[in-house]
């Protein structure tokens, strides 16, 4: 039997796209890290604070315009 090592070893980890770009987004605007979920039809964006989904809310057409994605996308308060 294999052990966990040899197992993930060869496997490629790629993260979907709108990670990368959702992560630089706050990132450059906000100054501040966030934990996204992507499934088939839906991006959940979690935030650490009220303040940070507020603004995130207020520039969530921008993000929609660099994503160009039809998904459906979430913002939420949480730990990160």
């Amino acid at each position: 039997m294999e052990n966990l090592d040899e197992l993930l070893k060869n496997k490629s980890f790629n993260e979907p796209y709108e990670i990368r770009i959702i992560k630089d987004f706050i990132k450059m605007n906000f100054e501040d890290n966030c934990l996204i979920k992507v499934s088939n039809l839906k991006i959940q964006i979690v935030v650490s604070n009220s303040s940070l989904a507020g603004a995130l809310k207020e520039n969530l057409e921008s993000l929609k315009h660099q994503l160009k994605t039809k998904k459906d996308i979430s913002i939420r308060i949480g730990r990160i």
